[in-house]
């Protein structure tokens, strides 16, 4: 199979491009993590290129992981959830820890969807600028302090909305999550990685997920 970045240097400034645009641009093999990790070094060992591009072929930027490799618990949901774990810090984890010691300035062009670790490789990047074609890339740029304003009159219905929005997700998830957020603030890239990978093996293995998972591939919404 054919390389899954395409490398193209103009000057000092270098265009990563993932070509997988029949698969949105998934991120679905050891390969194309192995790929990331190595194209970032060898920009570090080439003092030619200032600037790095990232941006993805067709209509989307990355789709992220495979969704069906999670139901069918294959490739990198395959495995006891010690064995999960290992398979994220050896396999896609990688990609962070590249673009975190990237020595050049990245900008990732999101020319469509972004979605899960796609949306997580353009925030790898430094500096991020979307098609006004991708979905709610306006309301992206215009993101600030607050996430919503509301009249006086209607801000605690707004309240306990959203609150009633987040308490529909399952608990133990929303409290590993808001752990990682926090340790987010303070601690080191890799100590964070392993946290999340531990976090991420165990919610594999719950009836949640399971459930979840299930009803994307029936195109219904998860129960309440």
């Amino acid at each position: 199979m054919a390389d899954f970045l395409i490398y193209e240097q103009a000057g000092a400034v270098v265009t990563l491009t993932m070509n997988r645009p029949e698969e949105r641009n998934a991120l679905t093999e050891q390969s194309q993590h192995e790929e990331f990790v190595a194209t970032c070094a060898r920009i570090n060992a080439d003092l030619s290129v200032k600037c790095v591009i990232l941006t993805g072929a067709g209509a989307s930027f990355c789709a992220g992981g495979n969704v069906k490799d999670m139901r069918d618990k294959k490739g990198i949901a395959a495995g006891s959830p010690r064995q999960i774990m290992d398979g994220y810090r050896n396999g896609i984890q990688r990609i962070p820890l590249a673009f975190h010691h990237l020595e050049v300035p990245s900008i990732a062009a999101v020319n469509g969807a972004a979605i899960g670790a796609g949306n997580d490789l353009a925030c790898m990047c430094d500096i991020r600028i979307a098609a006004d074609n991708r979905v709610d890339a306006q309301e992206a740029l215009r993101i600030g302090l607050v996430s919503k304003v509301v009249p006086a009159a209607e801000l605690m219905d707004a309240a306990r909305a959203l609150a009633a929005r987040i308490a529909r997700n399952p608990g133990a998830t929303l409290r590993m999550s808001k752990r990682l957020l926090r340790e987010g603030q303070h601690t080191r890239l890799d100590s964070l990685l392993e946290m999340s990978a531990a976090f991420q093996a165990i919610a594999h293995h719950t009836p949640e997920h399971d459930q979840a998972v299930a009803a994307f591939f029936d195109s219904r919404g998860p129960k309440k």
